[in-house]
């Protein structure tokens, strides 16, 4: 099951996968400095 999945992934360009995991981490930097200042609001 492992090598099917493994052989569709070499199908698709490896340019989305790595797009996806940028947006990926942008969203939880995002997500991280907007509760980060929701914080630092509500501490003011």
């Amino acid at each position: 099951r492992c090598s099917g999945t493994e052989e569709k992934l070499m199908h698709r360009p490896k340019r989305i996968l790595t797009v996806l995991i940028l947006l990926g981490e942008a969203a939880v930097i995002v997500g991280g400095l907007a509760t980060l200042f929701t914080v630092i609001d509500a501490a003011s």
